[in-house]
């Protein structure tokens, strides 16, 4: 079904440990320290179906997150990951969004006046989930122009889903405006990470319902 011909990555299973890290993080501290943390996660282990890849250098920092994993169905806390990475040979910039399964559910069912939508693997919610992720996370050009996203897929992983999506390089410049406000149509405490990679660079962004967009420096 999809037709991209991108070089593919070895992508190592990390799991689910930074999602529930944040069970055991007070929030004030982490936006206290904001600049001592990077919050880094990746994707789940290569899916042949799925004609993408996304970089294997997002990882734990270190080996005692994997500790921190816990294995339940419900989750006492809100939040996403995004993470943005740059691919020099293709220009452009790889976006993969990490939502919690089960709050990705009652979204879809929200917009499409739906009840009990399964979301799994090789099922056929795709577009569902696009349009989704296209009307709470999104990228404004200085010309305050929506970035068109590319849709490359989704994985589901343990209790989350995997949303990868692509934009050319030069769609995220200084003056952009980020907005990510996915899942705060649901939940009022939803806090989304979005981790930015492009060489040495590393940024960490926080957006909660206070402060849903960011301009890009």
């Amino acid at each position: 079904m999809l037709d991209i011909s991108f070089e593919t990555f070895n992508i190592r299973k990390k799991g689910m440990a930074v999602l529930f890290l944040f069970s055991i993080i007070n929030f004030q501290t982490m936006c206290n320290n904001i600049k001592k943390h990077e919050f880094i996660i990746e994707p789940k282990s290569h899916n042949s179906n799925l004609k993408t890849h996304i970089s294997n250098s997002y990882a734990p920092r270190s080996s005692q997150i994997s500790n921190l994993i816990a294995h339940s169905s419900k989750h006492a806390f809100h939040t996403s990951i995004t993470q943005i990475e740059y691919n020099s040979k293709a220009k452009t910039y790889e976006i993969s969004v990490r939502v919690f399964t089960d709050d990705l559910t009652k979204a879809i069912d929200i917009q499409n006046k739906t009840h009990n939508t399964k979301i799994e693997d090789g099922d056929k919610n795709e577009q569902s989930i696009f349009k989704y992720i296209n009307n709470h996370f999104s990228i404004i050009s200085p010309q305050n122009k929506k970035v068109e996203f590319k849709f490359i897929g989704k994985e589901n992983e343990d209790l989350a889903t995997w949303i990868y999506i692509e934009i050319p390089v030069e769609a995220l410049s200084k003056g952009s405006k980020i907005q990510q406000n996915v899942l705060m149509d649901l939940f009022d405490d939803q806090v989304n990470i979005l981790n930015f990679k492009k060489a040495d660079e590393r940024r960490t962004l926080l957006f909660d319902i206070k402060n849903k967009v960011k301009t890009w420096e």
